[in-house]
């Protein structure tokens, strides 16, 4: 029985069948938690920009951001046992100045946050911002260079 299955398994991912559980392609991230929508101006950015480049992110997007986006150096996701406390009571207050002296010190120019967030709204009430684009679960901002403001 063991055999069968395993066989079976083997002949529908070979066939590229999209059969639950056994065949491939029928796993898919939620677009409404996920910024998926949002992986090809990400993957620009990541391409167009040496490795390590800083994103502001918000926590629940890091972990995606290291698996899509692994060039791309993230501000924070969510083992927060690596941060240390400080650091954590200041990212969820989400200061705007704050949040400038983080841009600045990191040399962000770009941000992944989540609509509706305490970050969202800085970089929506802050000219030096542009929103590259808007997705289902998150809102991509890239810094205006200085001949633009």
């Amino acid at each position: 029985v063991p055999f069968a299955l395993v066989a079976t398994a083997v002949l529908f991912i070979l066939a590229s069948l999209q059969v639950p559980l056994l065949g491939p392609g029928w796993v898919k991230l939620d677009n409404q938690h996920w910024p998926i929508d949002l992986l090809p101006e990400l993957k620009k950015y990541e391409k167009d920009n040496p490795d390590g480049s800083p994103i502001l992110n918000d926590m629940i997007f890091g972990g995606f951001l290291m698996y899509h986006a692994p060039r791309l150096r993230v501000f924070i996701d969510d083992r927060c046992e690596l941060y240390q406390d400080d650091f954590l009571l200041e990212y969820v207050r989400a200061n705007p100045v704050k949040i400038e002296n983080w841009v600045k010190s990191y040399n962000i120019r770009v941000a992944l946050v989540e609509p509706r967030s305490a970050f969202e709204n800085y970089f929506q009430n802050n000219a030096g911002w542009k929103v590259l684009k808007v997705g289902e679960s998150a809102v991509l901002y890239k810094k205006l260079e200085k001949e633009h403001l």
